[in-house]
C-alpha cells in the first residue's frame, strides 16, 4: 500500500513538472521572437511595407509596431517615410503629430498634401491651411512634396488665395533638401508669384506641374542676386501638363526655363504657342511629347523648335481615339515627315526614338504594325521602338 502511493506521488510530480515546463517554455519563446536579428526584422517590414495596398500596408505596420519594441521605430521610420495627407481635419491631425514628437517629423521623406476647403465652395484655398510652419520646419528631411487643389464641376484649378504664398514659401523656406517638387491644379495670381515659387527650392531638380495656370500676367523683374536665368540651378527635369481648358499658355521664353533642364516632358492640346522657346533649352537630352487625336499634327513644330547639340532621345506618345482615321493614320505620320525631322541635325546622334500609341480602335493593330514603314529611316538606324 506505501508502495502504490509513492507511485501515485511520482505520478503527480511528472504532471507538475509537464505542467511548469509548459508554462515556463511561453517566456522563452517570447525572448526568441524579440531577439529575432534586427536585419530579419527589417526584411520583414519592407515586405509589409511593398504590399500592393497602400492603406492595408499601412495598417499592418502599425500593428508591428504594436508587436514588441524591436520593432516600434523601424515601423515608423516607413509608415511616415511617405505621408499622404488630404482635408483639413487629416491635415491639422498630422500636423499635431509631428509638432509633439520631433523624430516623426525628421522621418517624413515624402508628403503628399491634398488641400481643400469645406462646402460650398471646396476648391477655393482655405485662408489658413492648417498645417502650421512649426509642423513644416520639424519635417528638415523631407525629399519629394506634392500639393494639389481640388477641383469642381467646370474647373481644374484650385483658386488663388493669400494663404498659397505662405504655405509653398515655407516648405520652402524650412525644408532645403526638397529635390522632387509636384504642384497640380494650382492656379497662382500671376506668372511672377509661380516664378518665385519656383526659385525658392534651391535644391529641386524635378518639377512637375499639372493644370497649373495664373489668372494674370504682370511685369517679372529681376532677381535681387542679378541672376539671368529664374529657375533653380540644380533644376534638370521638368514636366507640364496641361488640359484644353487650361488657361493661360506657355511661354518658355520667359523665364529661360531651358538653362539647366536634360529632360523635358509635355503633355498639353493643340496650341502651338507652348513650343516658343523650346530653343532656349540647351542642355536637353530627352524629349517626351504627349498628344491626342488630331492634336498629333502639330508635334513637328514641337521637334523643329528644339535646337540642343545634347538631344539623345525622343519619345512621342499618341492618343488616337480618332474613329475617322480609319486605315490613314500611318500615311498621317508620313505626310507630317517625322521621319525627316529626326533624321536632321540635331537629331542626328540620337540614340533611341519611342513612338508610343495608344488606342483602342479596331484599326490600332494595323496601324501599330505600320509603323515601322512609317519611319523607314529611325528603323534603319536601329533607334526606332514601337510601343503600345
Amino acid at each position: 500500500m506505501p508502495r502504490r502511493e509513492r507511485r501515485t506521488m511520482q505520478h503527480q510530480d511528472t504532471t507538475a513538472l509537464s505542467q511548469t515546463g509548459s508554462v515556463s517554455t511561453t517566456p522563452q519563446l517570447s525572448r526568441r521572437i524579440v531577439s529575432l536579428p534586427l536585419d530579419v526584422i527589417l526584411l520583414v517590414l519592407d515586405a509589409v511595407k511593398e504590399l500592393r495596398t497602400s492603406r492595408y500596408a499601412r495598417k499592418t505596420l502599425c500593428s508591428c509596431a504594436r508587436t514588441c519594441r524591436a520593432m516600434v521605430r523601424p515601423s515608423q521610420v516607413r509608415l511616415y517615410a511617405d505621408v499622404a495627407i488630404s482635408g483639413g481635419k487629416m491635415i491639422e491631425g498630422f500636423g499635431r503629430t509631428i509638432t509633439s514628437n520631433k523624430d516623426l517629423a525628421s522621418m517624413v521623406k515624402e508628403l503628399s498634401a491634398h488641400i481643400r476647403s469645406a462646402r460650398p465652395a471646396p476648391w477655393v484655398l482655405p485662408n489658413e491651411v492648417p498645417l502650421s510652419p512649426q509642423a513644416i520646419r520639424g519635417m528638415a528631411n523631407l525629399r519629394k512634396l506634392s500639393i494639389r487643389g481640388v477641383a469642381p464641376t467646370g474647373s481644374t484649378t484650385l483658386q488663388s488665395s493669400a494663404a498659397l504664398k505662405d504655405f509653398i514659401l515655407s516648405f520652402a523656406f524650412y525644408c532645403p533638401t526638397i529635390k522632387d517638387l509636384r504642384l497640380a491644379r494650382l492656379e497662382f495670381q500671376c506668372y511672377y508669384d509661380l516664378v518665385v515659387y519656383v526659385t525658392a527650392f534651391r535644391a529641386v531638380e524635378t518639377l512637375d506641374f499639372k493644370s497649373v495656370t495664373w489668372s494674370g500676367g504682370g511685369p517679372i523683374p529681376a532677381l535681387d542676386d542679378g541672376g539671368s536665368t529664374y529657375c533653380a540651378p540644380e533644376l534638370r527635369t521638368l514636366k507640364i501638363t496641361l488640359y484644353r481648358q487650361d488657361r493661360p499658355t506657355w511661354d518658355f521664353t520667359v523665364g529661360s526655363w531651358g538653362s539647366s533642364i536634360q529632360s523635358l516632358t509635355i503633355h498639353i492640346a493643340n496650341q502651338t504657342r507652348e513650343f516658343r522657346g523650346l530653343s532656349t533649352f540647351s542642355q536637353l537630352r530627352h524629349f517626351e511629347l504627349r498628344m491626342a487625336d488630331d492634336d498629333i499634327r502639330t508635334a513637328p513644330a514641337a521637334l523643329l523648335h528644339i535646337k540642343s547639340e545634347h538631344i539623345k532621345t525622343v519619345r512621342i506618345i499618341h492618343e488616337a481615339q480618332m474613329r475617322d482615321m480609319r486605315g490613314w493614320l500611318p500615311t498621317l505620320y508620313e505626310w507630317l515627315c517625322f521621319d525627316e525631322i529626326l533624321s536632321e541635325p540635331p537629331y542626328t546622334s540620337l540614340t533611341r526614338v519611342t513612338w508610343c500609341l495608344l488606342s483602342n480602335e479596331p484599326d490600332a493593330e494595323g496601324w501599330f504594325l505600320g509603323l515601322p514603314r512609317c519611319f523607314s529611316r529611325l528603323a534603319e538606324r536601329g533607334i526606332l521602338v514601337c510601343e503600345r
